[in-house]
């Protein structure tokens, strides 16, 4: 790493108000009691993390484990941002890696006050389990939280499975973050088969600038959603935008001109795009010993929740080869006959996902949007509930709780970022 720091300090605010300079690139301190916090080395502690991240329960179950195949990239969830930091926690005696973290900052949008903010995310928070309760993951946490907010955030937030009790505690009693939303999380296997859509509704794949016209519109009326979302539509892994309506409804009966852009669409229509996971991570379901056995976690929170909804008997062969998933984002739509379109939609994704050689469909849906109550829920689909957490910091990572309550309760509509699972 080049210059290493080496300190005493209880936090990473004191270490930098007591220095003459700040590394950015270079994050390296010793805590109380011991533990070293400091930058994540991809040659010397990619094996070790791996270790970690199998080692951490997220659950029980006498039949199957599940566990993540980062393709050798243990950054490969940050990569998508210029601003983004990975810090291993060690224990200085005898080099231990006993916790990690993952935080990046990018720029939200809030569309009811139609302004937007530079806004970090954390995610990827692991600690032993033989060196918990010892004020790792809050050191983590705080580490991290002041690393973001002197890059710029002005909130950080965090997301967890609503059932997940430890991670609600740290982050609201140690952490001192708000419920600010739940979200639910749908998720459909692929290897049901899947019916294609009705010979009445068409489904378009449109071009990215079209696209790009017809979302920076409707973004318009969500509580929160990812800035660059031009950027999100025309990199990797994203595979395009879909439109389905239907055949009895001409195209150009509703036409509609934003920015130099004329494009029309009927009076019923849903819109989707696609982010295929599996250029960026796997995941795989081993069947275990039932008398050893344990769930781990691994990279993000898709872990977490996905093998809830998935069934033990769904537990067969396509997925104990590590497998992606297709997630469906910026759903959208209008009209009085959206729920046939719905069904379009998500049969069409999970036949996208049959030819991609991905596993599972999953979107995130916020308990207010409009389309929640259009998705087709059945045998074949689960639902799990998430939990995001805010709050507001300056610029040396305090909590500003007057300002988090602000916007708390009030971000029920929001257009997820698929690169935050």
């Amino acid at each position: 790493m080049g210059l290493h720091i080496w300190y005493c300090a209880e936090s990473v605010t004191q270490l930098l108000e007591e220095t003459d300079f700040i590394l950015v690139s270079c994050f390296f301190i010793i805590m109380n009691k011991g533990l070293i916090i400091r930058e994540f080395n991809a040659e010397t502690d990619s094996q070790n993390v791996v270790k970690l991240e199998k080692k951490c329960a997220i659950g029980s179950n006498k039949n199957a484990s599940i566990f993540c195949d980062t393709m050798d990239d243990p950054l490969c969830k940050i990569r998508f941002f210029s601003i983004s930091l990975m810090l291993v926690a060690e224990m200085a005696e005898h080099g231990e890696l006993v916790g990690v973290v993952r935080g990046y900052n990018k720029e939200v949008g809030f569309g009811l006050t139609k302004s937007h903010s530079k806004m970090g995310y954390i995610l990827g928070l692991r600690v032993s389990p033989t060196h918990r309760q010892m004020g790792i993951g809050n050191n983590l946490m705080k580490s991290i939280e002041e690393w973001l907010a002197r890059n710029g955030a002005e909130y950080v937030y965090v997301a967890t499975e609503e059932n997940n009790v430890a991670s609600r505690n740290l982050f609201t009693r140690k952490c001192h973050y708000n419920v600010s939303v739940p979200l639910q999380i749908y998720v459909r296997p692929v290897h049901r088969s899947s019916k294609k859509p009705s010979w009445n509704i068409n489904v378009k794949k449109l071009q990215v600038n079209l696209a790009v016209s017809l979302y920076r519109k409707q973004i318009k009326c969500k509580d929160f959603y990812p800035h660059d979302m031009e950027s999100i539509l025309r990199g990797t892994p994203s595979l395009g935008t879909w439109v389905c309506y239907y055949n009895d409804e001409d195209w150009e009966d509703v036409p509609i001109k934003d920015h130099n852009t004329d494009t029309t669409r009927p009076r019923s229509w849903v819109i989707f795009s696609l982010w295929n996971s599996r250029e960026v991570y796997k995941l795989q379901i081993q069947r275990t010993n039932p008398l050893h056995c344990a769930l781990y976690s691994a990279l993000s929170r898709a872990r977490e929740v996905i093998f809830p909804c998935l069934e033990l008997p769904l537990v067969h062969g396509s997925f104990q080869k590590p497998f992606g998933f297709l997630s469906m984002y910026g759903v959208f739509g209008e009209g009085k006959r959206l729920r046939e379109l719905m069904k379009a939609a998500w049969n069409f994704a999970t036949n996208s996902a049959k030819d991609m050689d991905c596993s599972l469909v999953m979107t995130e849906i916020g308990d207010s949007d409009p389309v929640k109550k259009y998705i087709p829920l059945g045998r074949s689909m689960s639902c799990i509930k998430d939990v995001w957490y805010f709050k507001h910091i300056d610029n040396l990572g305090d909590s500003k709780e007057e300002k988090t309550l602000a916007i708390s309760g009030s971000l029920g509509n929001v257009l997820v970022d698929p690169r935050d699972f």
